[in-house]
């Protein structure tokens, strides 16, 4: 605990300024208790894996050229250089909606 060791209105300026440094560490002492354990950070989610046109093809049981043709109009196509990918997680949240 913070003791005085002369009455404030005693000291110089160096115990002033030593009197303070103890205040903010009794400060930060205090504040470190009252906010308790600190939460782990969030984990970022893993990177979805991205699917081929075929692999998606033989998932949904559709042909390619559906697929292309589809594809600006699926919410899990991306179109990466000229070439279409499908999202994973996507896929299987549309399929689940889908019924």
């Amino acid at each position: 605990m913070l003791k005085l060791e002369a009455p404030l209105e005693e000291l110089n300026d160096d115990g002033l300024t030593a009197l303070l440094g103890q205040v903010e560490l009794l400060r930060r002492r205090i504040l470190h208790r009252l906010d308790g354990p600190e939460e782990p950070a969030p984990q970022p989610e893993p990177a979805a894996a991205l699917l081929s046109i075929e692999e998606v093809a033989a998932r949904i049981r559709m042909s390619t050229s559906w697929l292309y043709r589809e594809a600006p109009t699926l919410p899990f196509a991306r179109k990466i250089s000229n070439r279409w990918r499908f999202d994973a997680r996507g896929l299987e949240k549309y399929l689940r909606t889908r019924g």
